[in-house]
């Protein structure tokens, strides 16, 4: 069982459901900018 894997599943058995990794941050940045790009929309 490779290290990331064996990290991943002890933060799911502590009920973390995020994993805080530069990857994710700009991941979730981007769909936040998609979302408010979609909410002001002028239809």
């Amino acid at each position: 069982m490779s290290d990331d894997y064996r990290k991943m599943e002890e933060r799911k058995a502590r009920g973390y459901l995020w994993t805080d990794t530069q990857e994710y941050f700009q991941l979730q940045s981007k769909a936040k900018g998609l979302c408010y790009d979609f909410n002001h929309l002028r239809l």
